[in-house]
């Protein structure tokens, strides 16, 4: 899991799966242990991962809570996503640094990982703070040592996001997850905007700015 921790699953396949009125059939689903689900923040039945996603072509995440998805997937001209196994990652702008994230729709808050700290160690040090971080994901939370940026501007294409609070981990979290990435793009910035679309038949994440194409997000009290 994204908190390190291991578990034995048993595997199943749904002959069906309902999202409003679209039908997908034979779903495969790994069966987890309740408590692998029973966060001390959140309780969630279960996950749907990247097949299902796949399956769809497009889905549209809108700031209102609403997961639109369209009768016919669209094509963009617009190519930033690419597959490593089923993670998708993209293309983004950071300290001024093109990197490739991980693409994580389920996780709570961006970070950068320690290959990217590693690199670029003297400037988060100039802009940063020490600190520890609580990494909370199913299965649990841990504490995790970082350098914590207070304020960061990521560029995603034209449209930029400001993030406060973004944490540099200074340990390896996890080796598989992070191997070829130098962060994750988590839902702190992707909340910023008014939606966003990930489309996987022209590889394309495609944020929906506001009145502004700056957005402010997990800003401080």
């Amino acid at each position: 899991t994204s908190t390190g921790r291991r578990f034995t699953a048993d595997v199943a396949v749904a002959p069906r799966v309902r999202l409003g009125g679209i039908e997908i059939e034979n779903v495969a689903f790994l069966v987890a242990p309740d408590d692998v689900l029973d966060g001390s923040q959140f309780v969630v039945p279960g996950i749907l991962g990247f097949p299902v996603l796949d399956a769809l072509g497009e889905v549209e995440f809108r700031r209102n809570g609403v997961m639109h998805i369209p009768a016919r997937v669209p094509e963009y001209q617009v190519h930033n996503l690419a597959l490593r196994f089923l993670m998708p990652v993209v293309q983004i702008e950071v300290l001024n640094e093109q990197v490739i994230c991980d693409l994580d729709t389920g996780a709570t808050h961006s970070a950068l990982f320690l290959r990217f700290y590693e690199r670029m160690k003297t400037r988060i040090h100039d802009s940063g703070r020490p600190d520890t971080v609580r990494l909370a994901g199913v299965a649990g939370e841990r504490l995790v040592p970082a350098w914590v940026l207070d304020n960061v501007t990521l560029t995603l294409g034209e449209t930029s996001a400001r993030l406060y609070n973004m944490p540099a981990y200074t340990v390896t979290v996890d080796s598989t997850i992070e191997r070829g990435s130098d962060c994750r793009l988590g839902l702190d910035v992707l909340r910023g905007f008014n939606g966003y679309i990930v489309n996987l038949r022209s590889m394309t994440l495609l944020p929906i700015a506001g009145a502004s194409d700056r957005r402010l997000v997990n800003e401080p009290n």
